[in-house]
């Protein structure tokens, strides 16, 4: 429960009766309306614990009822952790690069609640749909937060408090669905995907009959694969007529990977004597869109879907193994490896010790059919307030510290233009619903990707937009980030940056809780002046600074120019005195899919990539 605010209980019972908690030397005593709610605030108690929350009922008769008690509560600060799936993505598929956190962690003060993936169409909920508490060296992992666990962990590091962090995040979600009706009807964006909702009693036949149509046509594929009928997994199999294949160049634009259905792929591999007859795990880096793998013949694993990556245990390698992967490709976009990925076969039980399978043999693939796409899946959600009223509003009234978000993949990949508008009003929405005008918001700013980060650089802009509000941070991510990967691994320096942010606003640290912020470009007699607020000690650059002048009227493309800091906030672009630009022109910082982000303050914090239109009111110092 939040430390030094009122410790709001609340819960059913029969209407009319009285409830009585009590909690450490505070109580209380709320009587049961005829819905059959009851509520009360306790008085704020400090940090500390654990303490004993004991609720009891009496009827209107005076007769004793039901007692409940609920041990080991603590008092300390709770934060929110929101958004998608990178907000979700769990310390289990963290494992193999944060071996150590994993194994050693051992801290009962850090607590997790994962509120259950839930939607409502009726409007908000009361309650969650379930969970528990998860205490950290006592339960699992697994599937707790990695940015989560990570921001905890520094937090810990520093304040001698205890955490709770409650996860309300959805992979696939967009924003829209994470806010209010109200919200979105007073923004004007309601009406958006309401011709598609489900009807709320349908919820559960919709989903079925989703299932059954993506059942019957895997059956169908299953029936039709020749691979699957001549045993193409066999370690004897005989693919000497099968086509060369180049994993590096195995990607949809490859004419036997451009069109969905199945394809199999082979590849035979000398194993080391000091390897063999140990266990080993094959990595494989991720594919699109599922695959089964099979080892000498035997599966060893299957995905099914395009984003976890491939790790599949093998139990003792022999003196060479046969590796076959059999891939589903499900749309028309085409399937494939993903570039850039490490594969290897990592053995076990011996340090550092691996076969990498991009140098050692040959692969070869095989078409097992062609198929029409498969049937379009679609998620409750990801529609309008849907989880907002599941799975955020529960919570409302209730004594938080501040949220953590981090989204926003899926609306670079609709539209990104107006983000920054949706989420400062989901900002004012969740501030509304805790009763916080001031609650802090920190959130991280989409990394850097290559391959399938459509508008990400337009999205970026917009999130860096939401600044104008007070008590926000934003953690600039694009050194963080994997070219070829949705999902980067490194979630420990997200997690301690949002950490620093956290400090600074909450923690009372003399330090600043984000990077600089651009704040306005004018134009000079010597050239463009870049304005930057929040420099701390100064701007520095790590590298060489180039900007684009983007001149929306000129019909040509955006120049790419070079800049130089001038004084601790500003950054000077030479441009001839007599040079005509025209109106309006923009400067844009690291407006790329992956940028490079060399431009920084003597702390350190990076920053953001910007779009800002260029003032050409001054020409004269």
């Amino acid at each position: 429960m939040q430390r030094d605010a009122p410790g709001r209980v609340w819960g059913h019972g029969d209407p009319g009766s009285l409830v009585r908690v009590t909690l450490d030397h505070a109580s209380g005593t709320a009587e049961v309306d005829a819905s059959g709610h009851w509520r009360l605030d306790l008085p704020a108690h400090a940090a500390g614990g654990p303490y004993v929350l004991r609720a009891t009922s009496t009827d209107r008769s005076g007769a004793e009822g039901e007692e409940i008690l609920v041990e080991d509560v603590l008092f300390g600060d709770v934060w929110i952790l929101a958004g998608q799936s990178n907000m979700q993505l769990g310390m289990g598929r963290l494992k193999d690069r944060y071996q150590d956190e994993v194994d050693h962690v051992d801290d009962d003060r850090i607590r997790f609640f994962r509120v259950p993936e839930s939607v409502s169409f009726r409007g908000p909920l009361d309650d969650v749909q379930g969970g528990f508490w998860e205490v950290v060296g006592r339960d699992g992992l697994t599937d707790v937060s990695g940015v989560g666990f990570f921001f905890a962990r520094a937090i810990r590091r520093d304040q001698d408090v205890p955490l709770g962090l409650i996860q309300v995040a959805i992979g696939g979600t967009p924003i829209e669905t994470w806010m209010s009706g109200p919200r979105l009807e007073g923004l004007g964006y309601l009406g958006a995907g309401a011709a598609d909702r489900p009807a709320p009693e349908d919820i559960a036949a919709f989903r079925r009959s989703e299932d059954e149509a993506d059942e019957a046509y895997r059956r169908d594929v299953d029936r039709a694969d020749r691979g699957l009928a001549g045993d193409w997994f066999a370690p004897d199999y005989d693919d000497s007529g099968w086509d060369g294949l180049d994993l590096d160049r195995a990607w949809r634009v490859h004419d036997a990977l451009a069109d969905p259905g199945v394809v199999w792929m082979r590849c035979r591999v000398d194993i080391p004597a000091p390897y063999q007859g140990h266990p080993a795990r094959l990595n494989l880096g991720t594919l699109v869109d599922a695959d089964e793998c099979y080892v000498d013949g035997r599966l060893v694993g299957s995905t099914g879907y395009r984003y976890p990556p491939r790790s599949y245990p093998i139990d003792r390698l022999g003196a060479q193994v046969q590796i076959t992967v059999r891939l589903h490709i499900d749309t028309d976009l085409g399937g494939g490896w993903t570039p850039g990925k490490h594969r290897s076969l990592a053995i076990t039980d011996m340090d550092r010790a691996e076969v990498d399978l991009d140098t050692k043999g040959l692969w070869s693939y095989r078409r097992g059919v062609c198929a029409p796409p498969a049937p379009v899946r679609h998620f409750p959600s990801r529609l309008p307030s849907s989880c907002f009223n599941a799975m955020v509003a529960p919570l409302g009234g209730m004594p938080i510290c501040g949220v953590l978000w981090y989204q926003g993949e899926s609306n670079a990949s609709r539209t990104a233009v107006g983000y920054a508008r949706k989420f400062m009003g989901l900002i004012q929405d969740w501030r509304t619903l805790f009763g916080r005008p001031d609650l802090p918001f920190i959130y991280v700013q989409l990394p850097n990707l290559c391959i399938e980060g459509q508008q990400w650089p337009r999205l970026r802009d917009e999130q860096r937009k939401a600044l104008v509000l007070d008590q926000t941070a934003m953690v600039v991510a694009c050194d963080l980030g994997e070219d070829n990967d949705l999902h980067p691994l490194d979630k420990k320096h997200v997690g301690e940056r949002l950490a620093y942010a956290a400090q600074a606003m909450v923690y009372g640290a003399d330090h600043q809780a984000m990077g600089p912020d651009i704040s306005h470009a004018e134009r000079r007699e010597e050239g463009i002046i870049l304005h930057f607020t929040g420099a701390g000690s100064g701007l520095v650059a790590q590298g060489p600074l180039t900007f684009d002048l983007v001149d929306a009227g000129s019909g040509h493309g955006p120049q790419t120019v070079q800049g130089a800091i001038a004084s601790p906030d500003t950054v000077l672009i030479p441009v001839d005195s007599d040079r005509v630009l025209g109106d309006p022109v923009f400067v844009r910082y690291a407006w790329a899919h992956s940028p490079r982000v060399p431009l920084a303050n003597v702390e350190g914090l990076l920053v953001s990539p910007f779009e800002i239109p260029l003032d050409q009111a001054v020409h004269a110092a």
